[in-house]
């Protein structure tokens, strides 16, 4: 169970990096090495534990930093570091070196996840969570709730991150509100800039149906 020393629980992600890193300082290794090692193993190393919670900004920082530090020096003699982090987290393209910014590796593996309990109903996370929290609903519209998970808490952190990229694919059109539901491809947030309040409720569906003949 993970209380309020969240940062403690995480360390052992900090210190597995770190040994990592000791074994490699051994090693005179060129900066292509340097950008594979980084890449192919420590930000994998994070994978498991990402997609399941929040990681708290402390050890985030932590990680980057000894990131930063193995990529700037040279076996155990410091060196300046000529940008910041964040610049070589930037695509190549931009002028960086396509590293991960942490929290955005963290919640885009979480977002994941909600796809997940969107799309796949009959895994037994999504029947358990749904069972849990939103019983009588969907993940979209299910609340916090009374001393939630830290996993459901670290989940539902990034429900409107989610809730923003999505729209409706257009089927029969019976379950989309035109009003509020996302469903137009090249409208602002997918939805009509302005209701109709003269028609009141629709669904596509009364949209796609022609009209009679008397």
């Amino acid at each position: 169970m993970i209380g309020a020393t969240k940062t403690r629980v995480f360390g052992y992600i900090r210190d597995k990096c770190w040994r990592r890193i000791r074994l490699w300082h051994s090693k005179l290794l060129s900066v292509v090495g340097k950008e594979v090692l980084i890449k192919a193993v420590l930000q994998a190393i994070l994978v498991y534990a990402m997609q399941c919670f929040s990681i708290p900004s402390k050890v985030l920082e932590d990680l980057e930093k000894l990131m930063s530090n193995y990529w700037w020096n040279q076996r155990n003699e410091k060196r300046f570091h000529w940008t910041t982090w964040k610049k070589l987290c930037q695509h190549k393209f931009n002028g960086g070196l396509g590293f991960k910014t942490l929290k955005n590796f963290n919640r885009g593996l979480l977002a994941k996840q909600c796809w997940r309990l969107l799309t796949k109903e009959n895994y037994l996370l999504s029947r358990t969570l749904k069972a849990k929290y939103y019983p009588e609903g969907s993940y979209l519209s299910a609340e916090l709730g009374s001393r939630p998970s830290f996993t459901w808490r670290s989940i539902h952190g990034v429900k409107n991150l989610v809730a923003s990229g999505l729209r409706w694919r257009v089927g029969n059109g019976n379950d989309i509100d035109v009003w509020k539901d996302q469903w137009i491809p090249d409208a602002p947030g997918f939805i009509p800039s302005q209701e109709n309040t003269l028609h009141g409720p629709m669904v596509v569906k009364e949209l796609l149906q022609p009209e009679e003949e008397g």
